[in-house]
């Protein structure tokens, strides 16, 4: 059975300005403008907010299994929110989340499933997989060739509890067979990514590929189906995240 995969490059974004009822009401927006009283925000990153106020502005962009009700902290009011229903084995050490149907990734990359995997090429400390797993069930493969970033990523894994969903491998990425994976995530250099062409072209049609900043190749080598611009808040940063479709279509030979 192949195994899907799926891109935490679809999570949600809101912004954290702070915006006026009038002006809210007057200029109807599909967008959420958030404003917090307390102390500014440090930190993002859902596995690595531990303050009262990083934690409640990661509620309101993360979705998870279930939540509580808006306005409640109790735990008898926990309701679904990416999960319809669940169950309990009879100990309490197993439990299975059903998801709802049609959930969809941001950005137009296709429907969330519970069999959804996620490959890392680069995994680093493995925090991508890692939020794959914690957040919607996903299974993680991160690959990585230094073995101090391999060990990071195992004790990360292992801190978090996912063992049964992440697998970390020290392993070259041009060894990597790809033909069961549906989404690649990738932050390497042209050149790398060039080389991992043949590898790419042995995945499922309508696979998709996404890198961050760097393109397959120089950027115009093999054109992305798409492109979107992520700026950071607070910041003057601005990333790229680029997305193939496969089979790529990659340019024939130049002839002399």
């Amino acid at each position: 059975m192949r195994l899907k995969t799926a891109t935490i490059w679809g999570l949600v974004a809101l912004s954290a300005a702070a915006l006026t009822a009038r002006t809210a009401l007057a200029e109807p927006s599909t967008h959420l403008n958030l404003g917090s009283l307390g102390a500014d925000v440090s930190q993002l990153d859902p596995d690595y907010a531990a303050n009262t106020t990083d934690r409640t502005v990661v509620a309101w962009i993360f979705n998870g299994l279930v939540r509580f009700k808006p306005g409640s902290t109790d735990p008898a009011s926990i309701e679904p929110d990416l999960a319809e229903s669940w169950e309990a084995s009879d100990d309490k050490l197993v439990w299975t989340f059903h998801l709802r149907k049609g959930v969809q990734w941001q950005k137009g990359y296709g429907e969330m499933t519970a069999d959804d995997v996620v490959f890392d090429l680069g995994c680093g400390d493995g925090r991508l997989v890692i939020t794959a797993a914690l957040k919607h069930g996903c299974h993680g493969v991160g690959i990585d060739i230094d073995p101090v970033r391999v060990a990071e990523a195992r004790a990360n894994v292992k801190l978090h509890g996912v063992e049964d969903l992440v697998e970390i491998r020290e392993q070259d990425v041009f060894t990597v067979d790809l033909s069961e994976a549906d989404v690649i995530l990738m932050y390497l250099l042209p050149w790398m990514t060039k080389r991992l062409i043949p590898q790419f072209q042995e995945m499922a049609p309508q696979s998709r590929i996404v890198s961050h900043d760097f393109g397959i190749g120089d950027i115009l080598y093999i054109k992305p189906d798409s492109t979107h611009q992520v700026s950071l808040e607070g910041t003057n940063e601005t990333h790229l995240i680029h997305r193939w479709d496969t089979p790529l279509h990659v340019p024939p030979p130049r002839t002399e």
